[in-house]
């Protein structure tokens, strides 16, 4: 079973981008995350309702 969260660096690979981006949506918070400790963790079904809402139909 695959897990609902994932870190930045999986969030990065999963939108095809860089770390950097990722940290500056989420400094942000832009982007929906969850912080354990040091952590960032993003939910990845958040991750795709996002992604949704930023699709421009041509």
């Amino acid at each position: 079973m695959q897990s609902r969260g994932i870190t930045i660096q999986e969030a990065a690979a999963y939108l095809s981008t860089t770390v950097p981006a990722i940290r500056r949506l989420i400094s942000t918070c832009e982007l929906p995350f969850t912080k354990l400790g040091k952590r960032f963790i993003i939910d990845r079904q958040d991750l795709d309702k996002w992604l949704e809402k930023k699709k421009h139909l041509a």
